[in-house]
């Protein structure tokens, strides 16, 4: 069970004997030398039928490296974003337990994308087609147009078989690849919501925190205005057991005094 779960966490490399079975090869090397020890009469087709196997896996090799370019061009964006992602870390002020599980995560991703683009790379390593060359299209001496088809339609057999193997080989690696690149791609996608959860859960306690000043402020202020109101209104109105004081008017009457 252990083994199992390690294996879909960090997938492996198909082996040989899986890629390539013996019982299954050694059938086709059977074929291979009953058709070189054999002359038919119908040696211009069979030509034809094994130059049509040799062309058909030359282009599955094609159609592998075209998959593993294609998968290199995702990966690559996928990296990108994951740089996008460390560097929006870096400038947020996230708790520290989002901010360790969001960093141990995206490490992850990355581990996981780079051997995943390193894997689709290997399928343009050193990995040869196997084709005629100048000096197998040469007659041997005595032979005859039919021996001549018979003798090549083995040697496009022979390489056919190789050229079969060397694709499962790559098509291996491209599965390894993609493989490796969903689950890069998944913690990629966990690391983002991450960050947008504590994103929005820090703009939330900063609007909290505002709210609360803003109400602290309002209380102060009202706190203030009822303190400010009596003590307004003890210095306009008059000290008990007092009366008002009255205001007399000047007479500004001419004086009458007799002149001497």
């Amino acid at each position: 069970m252990g083994a199992k779960i390690l294996e879909w966490l960090w997938p492996k490399a198909v082996t040989e004997q899986q890629l390539n079975p013996a019982h299954i090869f050694g059938q086709y090397q059977v074929a291979k030398d009953q058709i070189s020890a054999s002359a038919v009469a119908f040696f211009a087709r069979l030509f034809d039928l094994s130059k049509s196997l040799a062309e058909a896996e030359c282009k599955r090799r094609e159609h592998i490296e075209a998959r593993a370019s294609a998968s290199v061009t995702i990966i690559g964006i996928a990296l990108a974003i994951l740089g996008g992602l460390l560097s929006m870390i870096s400038s947020l002020h996230l708790a520290r337990p989002v901010l360790i599980a969001t960093v141990v995560i995206s490490l992850l991703a990355m581990i996981y994308l780079l051997s995943s683009i390193s894997s689709a790379l290997s399928v343009y390593g050193a990995s040869p087609t196997h084709v005629l060359g100048p000096t197998d299209l040469v007659p041997r001496p005595g032979e005859n147009e039919s021996a001549y088809s018979t003798r090549m339609s083995s040697e496009l057999i022979g390489n056919t078989i190789e050229n079969y193997k060397s694709n499962n080989r790559l098509l291996s690696r491209v599965f390894l690849s993609q493989e490796r690149f969903k689950r890069g791609v998944f913690l990629l996608a966990l690391a983002a919501v991450l960050i947008m959860l504590g994103h929005l859960k820090n703009e939330s306690a900063h609007s909290g925190a505002a709210a609360d000043r803003s109400q602290s402020q309002t209380v102060n202020q009202i706190h203030q205005d009822i303190k400010i109101a009596p003590d307004s209104a003890s210095t306009s109105a008059p000290a008990p057991g007092t009366a008002p004081r009255k205001h007399r008017r000047r007479s500004h009457a001419p004086s009458t005094a007799p002149k001497p």
